[in-house]
Parts: C-alpha cells; sequence; structure tokens
C-alpha cells in the first residue's frame, strides 16, 4: 500500500499520527505480530515493569500466562490492577483467578461489543492492538500489539478505562 492508499484512510493515519513519537527513545513504538513476535510474551514483560497500577479493557481474555503475570504484580510488586472484559466473552475461570488475587474484575455493561484491547501500566505506558488475550491469538492468528511511552497517550487510555470501569458491573 503506497501512501496515496493509506491517505484514505482517516483512521488509521490518524492512529498513525497520534503514537508517532510516543514509543521507544527514538520515538519508535513497538510493534510486534504475531504468531511469530509471540505477542503474549511481549505483553508480559511489559507486565513486568509495572511498579503501581496496571489497567486493562480486553475484549477476550483466556490466557493464563498473563493473568499470572498480573497477579505477580500485585503479590510481588504491591501493583494495583482493574480488568474490564466484554460480558459475551467472560471467562469465569479467569475472573475468578484475578479476583482471588486482588485484582479488580468487572464486565462491560453496553449491549454493543466493547472491543477494546488495551492495557496502561503506571499511567505512563500503553499496550494496544488487535491481539485478544488469548493462546489462539497468541498461536494461530494474525494478530498484532503496538507498545507506546507516553504519559499523555496513556492518560486518554486510562480515562476510558475509568469510563468503562464505572458503567462496568462487578461479579
Amino acid at each position: 500500500m503506497n501512501r496515496a492508499t493509506f491517505a484514505r484512510f482517516p483512521v488509521l493515519l490518524m492512529l498513525a499520527i497520534a503514537i508517532a513519537g510516543c514509543g521507544a527513545a527514538d520515538g519508535t513504538p513497538e510493534i510486534y505480530f504475531c504468531p511469530a513476535d509471540g505477542c503474549a510474551d511481549r505483553v508480559i514483560e511489559r507486565i513486568d515493569t509495572a511498579n503501581e497500577t496496571l489497567v486493562a479493557a480486553v475484549f477476550t481474555f483466556t490466557h493464563y500466562g498473563i493473568a499470572e503475570a498480573i497477579a505477580r504484580a500485585v503479590k510481588e510488586r504491591g501493583v494495583e490492577a482493574w480488568v474490564v472484559v466484554e460480558r459475551n466473552q467472560l471467562d469465569g475461570g479467569i475472573a475468578s483467578f484475578l479476583k482471588s488475587r486482588g485484582v479488580g474484575f468487572k464486565v462491560d455493561t453496553n449491549p454493543e461489543l466493547m472491543h477494546d484491547k488495551f492495557l496502561v501500566i503506571d499511567e505512563a505506558a500503553v499496550v494496544t492492538g488487535s491481539f485478544n488475550w488469548t493462546e489462539q491469538a497468541d498461536t494461530k492468528n494474525n494478530e498484532n500489539v503496538v507498545i507506546f511511552d507516553s504519559a499523555s497517550g496513556a492518560s486518554m487510555y486510562f480515562d476510558e478505562f475509568l469510563r468503562l470501569w464505572a458503567a462496568g458491573e462487578e461479579l
């Protein structure tokens, strides 16, 4: 796809502009593709950097490795963590596992799909992309993860999380 073709997709263009300069020290976001790049491992690596807060809004969450990383952050580093998932994609096992380890957990109450897939770490970094937090997405699907460090970008995602959390329903 050339730039002229890309320009026909204004939403993608706005996203590219929004995250430009928000990633690595040179301004490049980290971008990974599944299954080749091990998206779950990249998410877990970033969870392991959290020192204060983790907030996540994910459409589907059945990946126990990611759940264990969140629980580990809570237990070992005192990180406060909250998760919102789409009601129609609820995995009771993940919910019970996380809740029993001190993670706040709610389901989305929007009658339509909550199709978000993002994680905010310490209100300073964002993990987003098409990647659903499932083994299938990590090992079989064509998915992507974009990670960027930006307090202003993280603030926007954090505000969206707060909106989802306030409207969510505890189990």
